[in-house]
């Protein structure tokens, strides 16, 4: 019988993927949380995390890291100003330095590069093994396959990219887990081993807190404006949202209620500003952009409802943030979200504007109805409200891994 691998001690940490700001999503939150919550159950282990230099700033003004837990730039690849093949990335992280670059004073950590030198496992919490060593046990997180369900939305070179991460996610990594049940059946589907993936969601519905605050942000209107909080990607479906919101005020919906949708802009906001005020919506439709944390509170504490109309996610955790809140929800009922929001939202299908246009008026309309939804979606997010659980479920899958070494 082989004898038992030693303790794990040292976990290396790939943050290449991570972008300043909102670019990454809701990933970008989860991730964070998960290692300092792991970094703070395990004082004895050390997380070297390996990220872009320009993302080294942001890092060192947030929240004090926990001493273990150790933030070092990644060397770049040689070719263009490229990293580690990611055609998307570069072309944002260029834009992200220039602006860096262009705001005076702007602090520079220069760190020490991070090379993962005593690891003993490697966790891709963006899923592509990116800095995967034939020698090093390998955990990914798997979100979703977007690609895979609206290739259309990204340009050929993004789609190859994308499902090839995939494969080597699938070749390469000891264990996977799945952020729902919906994604661990989608790798499944393309070719995954069921052995080796395991759900394990986001449980992080209060991870974002903030003062409360007694005015609203942007001077809206306490208690009478919708929210939809998310990256203005296509998948997102803001041009339906705001044909099914027009609909919705020829058909009755108060006037004086307004839209919100915050998210980072990607080459969309002036686009969706344009669409709003064809539309006639110039007055009642707020496209800020990225919003703080803080900002994001404020527009939870005082929004009517969140609507939340995407045609894809992996989980949607704006969806459980809004129940936490007790705010009431009408979202989309494909992909995760019907298993991730149950019966605790009023659930549309995206496709179909009349039913989106249906939901924002009865959430106006019915007080009866968005007190039962907040009610269930309390209880809904209780599900998902313990990140210290979420950590040890990802501790015991490391720990597997490590047992079993990486893949043959």
């Amino acid at each position: 019988m082989p004898a038992p691998p030693p303790p794990l001690e040292h976990l290396w940490v790939d943050l290449t993927p991570m972008l300043p700001g909102g670019a990454n999503g809701g990933a970008k939150p989860f991730i964070l949380t998960l290692l300092t919550e792991l970094a703070r159950q395990h004082p004895q282990v050390r997380f070297d995390c390996t990220c872009r230099p320009e993302l080294l700033p942001e890092l060192a003004l947030a929240s004090p890291l926990e001493p273990n837990l150790h933030v070092g730039p990644v060397i770049p690849a040689v070719a263009a100003g490229r990293w580690l093949g990611s055609r998307r990335l570069g072309r944002a992280g260029r834009r992200w330095r220039r602006r860096l670059a262009s705001r005076p004073g702007t602090p520079v950590e220069t760190g020490q590069p991070n090379r993962g030198e005593g690891a003993q496992l490697l966790y891709c919490p963006f899923g592509a093994p990116l800095l995967h060593r034939a020698s090093l046990t390998t955990v990914s997180t798997f979100h979703d396959l977007q690609v895979q369900a609206y290739p259309d939305f990204f340009p050929a070179a993004a789609r190859r990219e994308r499902l090839e991460h995939f494969r080597q996610m699938l070749a390469k990594a000891s264990r996977i887990a799945a952020i729902s049940q919906f994604s661990r059946q989608e790798a499944i589907e393309l070719g995954g081993d069921p052995g080796r993936i395991v759900v394990i969601p986001h449980r992080m519905a209060l991870s974002r807190r903030a003062v409360p605050m007694a005015e609203p942000p942007c001077a809206l209107p306490s208690g009478r404006f919708f929210l939809y909080p998310a990256n203005l990607w296509r998948h997102k479906n803001h041009e339906l949202l705001l044909s099914a919101f027009a609909m919705a005020r020829h058909q009755g919906l108060p006037a004086d209620l307004k839209l919100v949708c915050t998210g980072d802009g990607v080459d969309r906001l002036e686009p969706l500003r344009e669409l709003a005020e064809q539309l006639g919506l110039a007055e009642a439709v707020l496209l800020p952009g990225f919003v703080s944390d803080a900002e994001l509170e404020g527009l939870y504490q005082h929004a009517l409802a969140v609507v939340f109309p995407s045609l894809y996610e992996g989980f949607g955790l704006p969806v459980i943030e809004a129940m936490a809140r007790g705010l009431p929800v009408a979202c989309s009922d494909t992909t995760a979200l019907g298993e991730v929001a149950g019966e605790a939202a009023l659930r549309f299908h995206p496709g179909h504007p009349q039913q989106i246009a249906d939901a924002l008026r009865q959430l106006a309309e019915d007080p009866a109805l968005r007190d039962r939804l907040i009610e269930r979606g309390l209880s809904q997010a209780d599900a998902y409200a313990q990140p210290a659980v979420m950590a040890q479920q990802y501790w015991e899958l490391f720990q597997e891994a490590h047992a079993a070494g990486p893949v043959a």
